[in-house]
């Protein structure tokens, strides 16, 4: 009898219910299955990319700090890259809309194998900065187009799921290169005598994911452009003109705001972090690597787990929290130095909360702002709000690149305060937009 009871009623005799448990974790995992053969291969291709990104953008500061170059030459790189990205990024859009998204995806995806390889050869200030140009460009026709096919091949309500299995396994390959790329440098001083050799490789192997991920973008069906298309009756102003008299500017304009705000504060601070490990903890490659990568690997894993919050007390308020604790943690993480035996714990572990938080709503957002335009505005809307972050943040790390050489301290009170700020901008913008289940009934509904 007791056998009975306990196999028929395992809640009652304090036993996990493991069926429940397993039903669950199906449930669990059926939200993000489901996605076609195209939705497999653009996850691929962004994988592709992210592994590409991750060994470049990881090594580059480093690279730079190997042959002698400055943090304010890192900086005047990334103005120069990102003021790049800008100027072009709203004329990628437009091109989007009118030639289809895959044209733009093709052609970024060859210009980053060709800017990215020069790196490689000797260094020279000049050519490096023409480089930063291109691979701007690149990023310009790249992203917003690639946005826009990650969104149409989903409905609204996959769209978060989507998005974050997207991110996850882009953020699994890149933590698992960039634990690669730290440990590069170290174990060639072993084979080489050329110091350099090891960074040079670290830039070749992401060169070669680039590579690849231009082959994958061969087979990627985009979303079908204007060109062609006859113009229906009151359609004939030009496509600014019924830009402006949208719907859509005035949510637009409002994504943009806090953009800019978190583009300034992180571009003081974030493209630095290798050099603050370093300088602050005398750190080498491998172990800011393995840093890097954790933090990655952790962030991955909630992202996954984002969507359902989402789902439960809504998109807006779920972004809001993570940034708003996140600048918390940014503002204490200076502050460990009072604390001298347990500084690069606290540190570290402040590093690993503030990354997270700051970065595991992205594809929360992204699906967000996604579904409160048209579908024909969403390349338009992922260019408009990303010169938005990428102008002042191009701008942040140049003025970072000086910071940085005044006070380690510095660079993260001043993020902080961008943070902070942009953070209650969203708040005030789209509290009432939120997608919680108590705003079902908006009167502002989301377009799909």
């Amino acid at each position: 009898m007791t056998l009975n009871l306990a196999i028929s009623s395992p809640s009652q005799r304090g036993m996990p219910d493991m069926s429940s448990r397993r039903f669950a974790l199906w449930n669990f995992l059926s939200d993000y299955g489901g996605f076609g053969g195209q939705a497999k291969l653009l996850i691929l291709m962004g994988l592709l990319g992210g592994l590409g990104g991750a060994f470049i953008s990881f090594i580059l500061i480093l690279y730079f700090d190997a042959l002698g170059f400055s943090p304010v030459f890192f900086g005047t790189i990334m103005l120069i890259n990102e003021a790049s990205m800008a100027v072009m990024l709203l004329p990628a859009g437009f091109l989007s809309r009118r030639l289809g998204t895959k044209v733009p995806v093709m052609s970024g995806a060859a210009l980053a194998v060709l800017a990215n390889s020069i790196y490689l050869m000797v260094p020279d200030k000049t050519i490096y900065m023409g480089a930063a140009v291109m691979t701007g460009v690149a990023s310009a026709l790249f992203s917003p187009a690639y946005q826009a096919i990650l969104a149409g091949r989903t409905d609204e309500k996959k769209r978060k799921y989507f998005f974050s299995l997207q991110s996850f396994v882009s953020m699994i390959g890149f933590s698992t290169a960039i634990l690669v790329a730290g440990a590069i440098p170290d174990l060639a001083k072993n084979i080489t005598a050329d110091g350099m050799f090891g960074y040079r490789l670290a830039i070749g192997i992401g060169v070669v994911f680039f590579t690849l991920q231009f082959a994958t973008s061969v087979f990627v069906k985009g979303e079908k452009g204007t060109k062609g298309q006859k113009k229906e009756a009151g359609q004939k102003a030009s496509i600014t003109a019924r830009f402006r008299r949208s719907r859509d500017a005035k949510n637009i304009l409002k994504f943009a705001v806090p953009a800019m705000m978190i583009g300034m504060g992180a571009g003081i601070l974030i493209p630095f972090f290798q050099l603050q490990f370093k300088l602050r903890f005398d750190m080498v490659p491998t172990q800011i690597g393995i840093v890097f990568a954790f933090t990655q690997i952790t962030m991955a894993a909630a992202i996954l787990i984002l969507p359902r919050i989402a789902d439960r007390i809504g998109s807006v308020r779920l972004i809001v929290s993570a940034e708003g604790l996140a600048t918390i943690s940014l503002v204490m993480m200076p502050i460990v130095v009072i604390f001298p035996s347990l500084a690069f714990e606290l540190f570290l572990a402040l590093y690993v909360v503030r990354t997270i938080l700051m970065n595991m709503s992205g594809p929360v957002s992204n699906a967000f702002t996604m579904s409160r335009v048209s579908p024909g505005n969403r390349a338009l809307t992922t260019s408009v709000i990303t010169v938005s972050w990428i102008g002042t943040h191009a701008v942040g790390s140049f003025i970072g690149g000086y910071i940085i050489g005044i006070s380690l301290d510095l660079p993260f009170y001043i993020c902080a305060a961008f943070y902070g700020l942009a953070t209650l901008t969203y708040h005030l913008f789209f509290r009432k937009m939120d997608d919680a289940p108590k705003n079902q009934n908006s009167t502002e509904p989301s377009v799909v």
